[in-house]
């Protein structure tokens, strides 16, 4: 199936709630509006819900979960609980040895530099991976068995490699994406809607003031089944904008905010999560002169009014990637911190409700080279699961998924052989974590299109 490329009046206007404003950088706290009664997020207990468990028959017996290794009967690890990819999982089989139970690779040696980009499961547990493919806007829906269902591409402009094709479903299963239309030398943003069948609902193009480059980086759906997207814009007198843009679940734009940092460089919107009150997480990046590019993160309420902002400025460039959001409304930021030697070290940090700092944890993947996360998400017990790249000690990056406790600890690690990284990360309803990223071809080649499915 092909998506017919659509427009509608909502996405060529900046439909701004106000006149782009400018980041002031430091960390700013402003109240919304009183629009009436208050969405409260649930308090916190101080103890973790538990809600990931997997139930496990532990038994009285011998056998898995009885919490002895019993080597005989094949066990690698037996840690009694009903917990599974906490190290140990329910079949006794370590964490770190889990194999996809799903992998695709997409592209191939056609010239073009493939990426997967986009990943997602509905209610049903069926699976949609996103990504820019043989230079196309490219959506494909799957079964819970991975028997494919239907694909929709867009032509996206020739020469524009490696773009984001984010995706998300709405409660009635319905897939909202963003990838890329125009020219080589306009790039504009394509936003829609696809019906869970696969046939279009509506879409926009979006395109900034002048005829440059615009790129959208991140879509979410929010409780209200409106649409948030998230990227970046070029203006002539501010350079690149961050830019996020809310539509409703029928095209209509809410509103719009670009922000730049003032100084002509290149500020961007890197991902976008909601929480159960419908405000909104935004992942930033904001260059500085002398510094290079600074973690921005900021809270705004359903209405787009600033709730609070965040900057890390520190003193190489830093990149705060992607966003998750557990149900009290924490979040938890992934990304990458530059250190002394030039490379980039592993970097996550979670921020309390109110924006106050609950933990930061970074670390170097053991080869003192480049080590990243790009995608984060995070379950209703604050339980976090991060995707990017690590390299290892005489090696090259290789796509990486990690498991953490809700204290940002590392549970688990798996690693794939293919050189390459993930760039999304998606949970399913049982458990299961889909990636989707790119894995490098031998030279001449370029890159192709890799995803994957982990079981729970």
């Amino acid at each position: 199936m092909t998506g017919t490329q659509g427009t509608t009046g909502v996405g060529t206007s900046d439909g701004s709630s106000g006149d782009p404003g400018t980041s002031t950088g430091g960390a700013t706290t402003s109240s919304s509006s009183d629009d009436g009664p208050a969405c409260m997020l649930p308090a916190a207990t101080g103890s973790s819900s538990g809600d990931d468990g997997l139930p496990l028959d532990l038994g009285d017996g011998g056998g898995c979960g009885n919490g002895v290794v019993e080597v005989a009967l094949g066990e690698v690890c037996d840690d009694g609980n009903a917990m599974g990819g906490d190290g140990c999982e329910n079949d006794c089989t370590s964490s770190d040895d889990v194999e996809p139970e799903f992998t695709l690779f997409m592209g191939g040696p056609t010239g073009w530099a493939d990426c997967g980009n986009g990943a997602a499961f509905d209610s049903a547990g069926n699976l949609v991976f996103a990504g820019s493919v043989n230079n196309s806007v490219w959506i494909r829906k799957y079964d819970p068995a991975y028997q494919e269902l239907w694909t929709v591409t867009y032509p996206a402009p020739p020469g524009v490699l490696c773009f984001d094709v984010p995706v998300a479903i709405d409660s009635a299963d319905n897939i909202a994406f963003a990838g890329v239309t125009g020219t080589l030398d306009n790039v504009d943003w394509l936003v829609g809607m696809l019906d869970p069948d696969g046939g279009e609902l509506w879409s926009a193009v979006y395109d900034g003031p002048v005829g440059r480059n615009d790129y959208p980086k991140d879509v979410v759906v929010d409780g209200s089944d409106d649409l948030v997207v998230v990227g970046s814009r070029e203006n002539p007198v501010n350079g690149t904008e961050s830019a996020i843009l809310k539509f409703t679940t029928d095209g209509l734009l809410l509103w719009s905010e670009f922000l730049s940092s003032g100084n002509g460089q290149a500020d961007v919107n890197w991902s976008v999560a909601a929480d159960a009150c419908d405000n909104l997480l935004v992942s930033a990046a904001q260059y500085n002169d002398g510094t290079g590019a600074d973690i921005v993160v900021r809270k705004y309420d359903a209405n787009g009014g600033l709730v609070w902002e965040r900057v890390e400025a520190g003193p190489l460039t830093d990149w705060g990637y992607g966003i998750g959001v557990d149900r009290l409304g924490r979040s938890v930021v992934a990304g990458a911190t530059q250190a002394a030697s030039l490379y980039f070290d592993f970097w996550l940090r979670k921020y309390d409700a109110d924006g106050s700092e609950l933990w930061t944890q970074s670390w170097d993947g053991g080869a003192d080279d480049s080590d990243y996360f790009r995608d984060v998400v995070v379950a209703q017990d604050g339980t976090t699961w991060a995707a990017g790249a690590i390299t290892e000690p005489g090696g090259y990056p290789h796509a990486v998924v990690m498991g953490l406790d809700e204290n940002g600890a590392v549970v688990w690690t798996r690693h794939v052989i293919e050189v390459g990284g993930w760039l999304e990360l998606a949970r399913a309803p049982d458990g299961r974590i889909a990636v989707a990223g790119a894995s490098q071809l031998p030279f001449p080649y370029d890159a192709e299109a890799h995803f994957a499915v982990y079981p729970p």
